[in-house]
């Protein structure tokens, strides 16, 4: 079940008082993007406790995916402690996770320190599609919601839609008879934190993967 805006979380569940409106449009603590430059909207780190994501084209949907992965999955993701609209921006305030991205780390791991990370995230995948999709529940529907997404993408970067005509011909067909399973739509090294654990035992895990985050 989706909630209204505005959203707010039970205070008392917070680490800490919202950021307020004037520490958020004056913040310079920006957190790296990979949104076209052209792309109206920011994401800001204040007081090392919320990271602040806004702009007119920043989706509601992330942040009510948020709050359905919170009360149903146990996958480790960023908490939303707000949501609300202001001069047609959408504002997602949500928790700060500490880490690195894996994409930085990557390179520098052991094999061991690998498998270990890949398969903690398999457990997650694992868990995260044993839940049925309820937003594109039929084929017809899904088919046309990630076509008109790539159409627009490629719209926006001023490029003919050709992967969207392809999707549009070739979705019905692929998808057809296989079940609308809950996943994460934009999963690359840069969108998983991890954390080294300090001192860890031996034979134990030295990272753990702290937040799938977008």
């Amino acid at each position: 079940m989706s909630v209204t805006l505005p959203y707010f979380s039970d205070a008392s569940t917070l680490s800490g008082p919202l950021p307020t409106q004037q520490e958020i449009e004056t913040a310079t603590n920006t957190l790296p993007t990979i949104q076209h430059l052209e792309y109206d909207g920011r994401i800001v780190l204040i007081r090392e406790q919320s990271v602040v994501k806004y702009g007119r084209y920043v989706p509601e949907n992330e942040g009510q995916v948020l709050l359905f992965i919170e009360r149903n999955l146990s996958i480790p993701a960023p908490r939303l402690y707000a949501m609300y609209r202001k001069e047609e921006k959408a504002y997602l305030i949500m928790q700060y996770v500490p880490g690195t991205d894996l994409d930085t780390l990557w390179s520098s791991l052991s094999n061991l320190d690998k498998q270990s990370i890949l398969d903690q995230l398999q457990s997650m995948f694992d868990e995260m599609r044993t839940r049925q999709s309820t937003a594109h529940s039929k084929r017809k529907r899904t088919s046309i919601w990630l076509a008109e997404k790539s159409r627009q993408n490629w719209e926006y970067n001023k490029r003919h839609p050709w992967i969207a005509k392809f999707l549009a011909r070739n979705l019905p067909v692929a998808l057809k008879d296989h079940d609308s399973l809950f996943t994460h739509s934009d999963l690359h090294p840069q969108n998983i934190l991890v954390q080294r654990i300090t001192d860890p035992q031996p034979n134990e895990k030295r990272y753990v993967v702290a937040a799938i985050i977008d």
